[in-house]
C-alpha cells in the first residue's frame, strides 16, 4: 500500500505562449470547407424508419450546411402512434435501411457515424450475458463460535440477473455489533410478504423496494420499547442526485401500534430525509408487540420506488447495525454518486478497535460449491464473510425490445470484444465499399452506466497495479476497519484508483483499439470531470484515446420554461478540452444545444449558448438532435421531451442556414488555432476528481486554466532551457499551492524533480 500525504501541493504553471502566423483563407472563411461545417446526431426512433425519410433527411441536412450525422437507434420514448411500418432493430430490414442511409449519404456528400448500441447509454445490448455485464462486489456476514469443527451453510449474497460468483471466504475475530432490535428478533413483513433478514442484516446492498402506500408490519414475541426509527435508503444514482443534499429525498411515514395485531392506533407522523446513509426520526417512547409503518408519500418522484436497505426501531442511545467506521462508506467504495466534494476526506477519529491484518484467515477452500462451510475454527467468536460478485443489472437505455440488454463489463476486454463482434463489426461489414469513407466512426455517448466495483480478474489486477494482495482488506469493502482507519482509507484510495485504471485501460483505450482495427475512428463523450464520483476515473487519460473528444452543453430554460441564457464571468473548464492541449487533439466536439424540447427555440435564443461553448474550447458543434422524419407530417417526430428540434419538419429549420454558417466560420478559425492557457493545474491523485476542491473556480477574471494529471507530469512536461514545456509548445514558470487533496509520494518526487531542474 502506498503512503499518502493528506495536505499536499497543487502544481501551478503560468504560461508564456508564442504564436506562429496561421494560414487562414478569406475565401474559406466566407464559404467554410466541409471540415469546418456542422455535425448532428440523427436519432432513429422506435423502428419508425423509411427510405424516403432517410433521403429527405440527408438532403435537408446538406442544404442547411450539416455535413456529418451519427445514427442512434433508440426505443420509443413517447406515446403517440406513428402510422409507418415498424423496422425491428438489427433485423435484415434494419440493416437494409442502414445501407440505404450510407448509399444516400455518399451520394449527397455527408459522412456517417454509428452508435454501437440500441439506445444512447452507454455500451451493451441484448447479446451481453450476465457473465459479461457490469459487476459489483457483494457479501454476507455470518457469526460463529469457534473452538470446534463448524459446519454451517453460509447465505449467498444478493444475485442480480440470476448471476453470482464466489471470490473468497474469510474469517476474523469479531466484535459483536448488536442492539435491542436485533436481539428481539422481530418478524418484518412488507405488504404482508415476509422480508426475512433483509432489513436487519447490516448490509446496504440487500434491499426492499418501497413505494407509496407500502405497509411494514413489525412483530415482536414480547413487548418492545423504542422511540427512534432508523432507515438506510439506498440509491446509487439518478439524475436528480445533485439536489438530494438539499433534502430532495424525503420519506413520510405514519407509525401505528397495536396490542392484538388487528386494531392499530396512530403514534406519530415521521419524516426522514436523506439517502445512502442512516437517516433517523424520533417519536414518543412506545412499548408494543406490533408496530406498523405506512409510507404515506415521498418527495422523490424520479422513480416510482425507493430501495430501503435497513430498517430498525431503536432507543435514543442505540446505533444501527450498519455503521461502518469509515465515513461515507458507499462513496469511498465507488458504489454511489458522490453528493459532497468532502465525502472522500479521511476520517481519523474512529474509536472502534480495528481488525489486525494478521488475524484475517483465508478459508475459501473450506466452503463447498453449495455454500456449506466446514472449518475447524479456533476458539473465540468469529465473523465469516462470504464475498463475491454479481451483475449490476444496469441496461442500455432507451432501447427497443430487440436491442435492450445489459451494459457490458467495462473492466473486461474480452467482454468488450464480444460486444464489438456481436453488433458493431456487423455494421462495418455491412457498409461494404463505404467503410472508412462515408462510414467514418463509432460514437460513444456520455457515461450513464452507474457504477462498477468488480470484475472477474479484479483481485489479480489490483495486485499487479498496487503491489499487494487485496484479500486481507476485503473486510474494509464490507464496512470494517483493518489495521487502522488511516490504513483502511489508504486501501480505499487504492481500490478506487484500480477501478479508474481498469475503466481507462480496458474500456476506453481498448474501445479505441477495436475501433481502429475496424478502420473506424472513435468519437465520444468520456467523463467531463468536476461532477461527483461518476465514476472514479482520470478523465484526462480516457480522453487521450478518443480521436474526437467531446463534451456537451445545454440550452437551459428559466422558471417559465423559456430558453434563457445566463452569462458567466469565465468559460467552463472540462477534461476533454484540457486533455487536448497535451495530446494535440485539434478538434473538440460538443453535443450542442441539448434542452427540453422547446418549439419556440430560434437561432437568436441559442446563439449565446454556442458562443459560450466556443469560448470554453469547443470547435465542432454537433446538434442534439436531428430526429429521423419517416414522413412529411409537421411538426414531425421528436425525441420526447429531450433535445432541440433540428429537422426538416420543424418550420424554423429552413431559417437555420445562416446561423449554421456563422458557426462554421467560427469553427474554421478555431480549428486552426491553439488554446490560450494561462494556468496549468495539477488535479491530484485521488479519484474521483473535484474541480471545486482546487483553486480553479477562484481564479481571477480572464485567467484560463487547464488540467494536468500525473501522466502529463511524467511524460509530457519537459524542462527546456530551464523552463517547463507542455507538448513542446507552451512554456511555464512553476508555483506550488497547498490543497487538501491527498497525493502519493511518487507524485511529490516528480514535482520536486521539475522544481529542481526548472
Amino acid at each position: 500500500m502506498k503512503m499518502l500525504l493528506n495536505t499536499i501541493v497543487f502544481l501551478f504553471l503560468f504560461a508564456s505562449i508564442s504564436y506562429a502566423q496561421l494560414p487562414i483563407s478569406q475565401s474559406d472563411f466566407q464559404t467554410p470547407p466541409q471540415s469546418s461545417k456542422i455535425h448532428t446526431w440523427w436519432h432513429w426512433m422506435g423502428g419508425n424508419i423509411t427510405k424516403d425519410g432517410i433521403t429527405k433527411d440527408l438532403e435537408a441536412m446538406k442544404t442547411q450546411g450539416v455535413v456529418q450525422a451519427t445514427i442512434f437507434n433508440i426505443g420509443e420514448i413517447y406515446t403517440k402512434k406513428v402510422d409507418v411500418p415498424k423496422v425491428k432493430f438489427n433485423s435484415p430490414e434494419w440493416i437494409e435501411m442502414y445501407q440505404w442511409a450510407l448509399k444516400e449519404a455518399n451520394r449527397i456528400g455527408i459522412t456517417i457515424g454509428i452508435q454501437t448500441i440500441d439506445g444512447f447509454a452507454t455500451v451493451g445490448g441484448s447479446w451481453i450475458t450476465p457473465e459479461l455485464s457490469m459487476k459489483q462486489y457483494v457479501w454476507t456476514k455470518t457469526s460463529i463460535d469457534g473452538g470446534k469443527q463448524v459446519s454451517v451453510k453460509l447465505p449467498e449474497p444478493i444475485k442480480g440477473e440470476h448471476f453470482y460468483r464466489d471470490e473468497a471466504v474469510i474469517a476474523f475475530p469479531m466484535q459483536e455489533n448488536t442492539n435491542s432490535f436485533k436481539e428481539a428478533r422481530p418478524e418484518i413483513d412488507v405488504n404482508k410478504v415476509s422480508t426475512g433478514n433483509v432489513l436487519l442484516d447490516a448490509n446496504p446492498k440487500s434491499e426492499i423496494d418501497f413505494k407509496k402506500n407500502h405497509v411494514v408490519d413489525i412483530r415482536f414475541k414480547d413487548g418492545f420499547t423504542a422511540n427512534k426509527i432508523t432507515l438506510y435508503p439506498h440509491l446509487p444514482f439518478c439524475w436528480d442526485m445533485p439536489l438530494v443534499d438539499n433534502g430532495r429525498i424525503k420519506l413520510f411515514f405514519a407509525l401505528s401500534t397495536s396490542n392484538d395485531g388487528q386494531t392499530y392506533a396512530k403514534v406519530a407522523d415521521l419524516e426522514l430525509v436523506g439517502v445512502n446513509k442512516a437517516v433517523n426520526a424520533t417519536f414518543p417512547q412506545t412499548k408494543s408487540k406490533y408496530f406498523r409503518l405506512e409510507l404515506v408519500k415521498t418527495s422523490f418522484v424520479y422513480f416510482e420506488t425507493l430501495p430501503i436497505a435497513e430498517l430498525e426501531l431503536l432507543k435514543d442511545n442505540e446505533n444501527p447495525l450498519f455503521q461502518p467506521p469509515v465515513t461515507s462508506f458507499l462513496e469511498k467504495t465507488a458504489s454511489v454518486y458522490d453528493l459532497n466534494e468532502n465525502a472522500l476526506d479521511a476520517n481519523l477519529n474512529n474509536t472502534i478497535k480495528p481488525i489486525t491484518e494478521n488475524s484475517i484467515i483465508d478459508i475459501t477452500s473450506s466452503m463447498s460449491p453449495d455454500g456449506t462451510l466446514k472449518w475447524t475454527a479456533p476458539k473465540g467468536r468469529w465473523q465469516i464473510i462470504r464475498f463475491g460478485y454479481t451483475s449490476t443489472g444496469v441496461k442500455v437505455d432507451p432501447a427497443t425490445p430487440e436491442g435492450e440488454g445489459l451494459e457490458v463489463d467495462k473492466m473486461d476486454t474480452a467482454a468488450l470484444n464480444m460486444h464489438i463482434n456481436s453488433y458493431a463489426k456487423k455494421l462495418v461489414d455491412a457498409a461494404g465499399k463505404y467503410k472508412g469513407n462515408t462510414l467514418k466512426f463509432f460514437l460513444m455517448d456520455s457515461w450513464e452506466a452507474q457504477f462498477q466495483t468488480w470484475s472477474k480478474d479484479f483481485a489479480k489486477e489490483f495486485k499487479d497495479r498496487r503491489g499487494y494482495d487485496i484479500l486481507p482488506w476485503i473486510p474494509v469493502l464490507c464496512g470494517e476497519t483493518v489495521g487502522s482507519t488511516e490504513l483502511s482509507e489508504a486501501f480505499l484510495f487504492d481500490f478506487r484508483k484500480t477501478i479508474g485504471d481498469l475503466l481507462d485501460q480496458n474500456f476506453y483505450r481498448h474501445f479505441a483499439e477495436l475501433s481502429h482495427r475496424n478502420q473506424m475512428e472513435f468519437h465520444g463523450e468520456a467523463i467531463y470531470g468536476g461532477w461527483g464520483a461518476y465514476p472514479p476515473m482520470d478523465a484526462l487519460k480516457s480522453n487521450e484515446y478518443i480521436d474526437m473528444p467531446m463534451t456537451e452543453f445545454w440550452a437551459n430554460a428559466n422558471s417559465n420554461n423559456l430558453i434563457d441564457y445566463q452569462p458567466a464571468n469565465k468559460p467552463v473548464t472540462t477534461m476533454p478540452t484540457s486533455s487536448a492541449l497535451a495530446f494535440n487533439k485539434q478538434i473538440i466536439g460538443s453535443e450542442a444545444y441539448t434542452g427540453n424540447a422547446h418549439y419556440s427555440e430560434a437561432p437568436g435564443d441559442l446563439k449565446p449558448f454556442g458562443d459560450a461553448a466556443f469560448c470554453s474550447g469547443v470547435n465542432q458543434m454537433i446538434l442534439h438532435s436531428y430526429i429521423h422524419q419517416p414522413f412529411d407530417l409537421k411538426p414531425g417526430m421528436t425525441l420526447g421531451k429531450f433535445g432541440g428540434h433540428y429537422n426538416r419538419n420543424n418550420p424554423v429549420w429552413e431559417f437555420n442556414q445562416d446561423w449554421l454558417k456563422y458557426q462554421a466560420r467560427v469553427q474554421y478559425i478555431l480549428q486552426k488555432g491553439e488554446p490560450v492557457v494561462d494556468v496549468l493545474f495539477y488535479t491530484g491523485d485521488e479519484l474521483p476528481l473535484f474541480y471545486t476542491k482546487s483553486f480553479v473556480n477562484d481564479l481571477p477574471y480572464g485567467i484560463r486554466p487547464n488540467a494536468c494529471n500525473i501522466d502529463m507530469l511524467n511524460t509530457k512536461i519537459k524542462v527546456i532551457d530551464g523552463k517547463l514545456s507542455l507538448g513542446g509548445k507552451h512554456q511555464f514558470s512553476l508555483l506550488l499551492l497547498h490543497n487538501s487533496t491527498r497525493m502519493e509520494f511518487s507524485t511529490l518526487k516528480r514535482i520536486a524533480e521539475l522544481v529542481k531542474t526548472g
